[in-house]
């Protein structure tokens, strides 16, 4: 069976204030610990302003998201990946293809924590392959109904004897 399957190719990027946050965090944090470290402090006033501190900087984060925008789109079947950006296509022959390398890092809305506040947002997945003897990588945007689709067509390259291999972002291998 040939099937194909599409998938939006995006970048993604911090947002401003998610850099300024952070250079915050790290520079209140600093002082907290010399402040710490060089005043005696009686009624621990400063120890307890550091955890209110790092608690509502916790808190905040979760307000900041990562800003993603689709550079074209990405489809995979046995024979070919083709990428579309525009009215530009440019077509990899799974034949002249080495090796193909899934880094999988979860779908969108993939419970991630036990009280399922965090979700995965599905922009962290990289598809990678040897083409040619160029290394060629894409960031896909990967949504639950196209999951078990890719594992098919994943099979499909296995299948045709193409070298598969999926792995977490510490470069574990993982079986999807």
């Amino acid at each position: 069976m040939n099937m194909t399957i599409k998938f939006p190719v995006i970048s993604v990027r911090k947002s401003r204030a998610y850099s300024i946050y952070r250079i915050a965090f790290v520079s209140i944090a600093i002082t907290f610990l010399v402040l710490f470290a060089t005043i005696v402090d009686d009624n621990n006033i400063i120890g307890k302003s550091f955890l209110a501190f790092i608690v509502g900087f916790v808190a905040i984060q979760f307000l900041f998201k990562k800003i993603s925008s689709t550079n074209g789109f990405i489809e995979i079947n046995k024979n070919e990946i083709t990428h579309y950006v525009g009215s530009n296509t440019t077509p990899y022959k799974t034949k002249e293809i080495e090796e193909i390398c899934l880094v999988y890092e979860g779908f969108e809305g993939r419970v991630r924590s036990l009280s399922g506040l965090l979700r995965d947002s599905g922009n962290r997945n990289i598809l990678k392959f040897k083409c040619n003897g160029q290394v060629i990588h894409y960031n896909i945007h990967l949504k639950y109904e196209y999951f078990g689709l890719l594992r098919q067509v994943l099979n499909d390259f296995k299948a045709a004897g193409q070298p598969i291999l999926v792995i977490n972002s510490n470069g574990k291998r993982i079986k999807i």
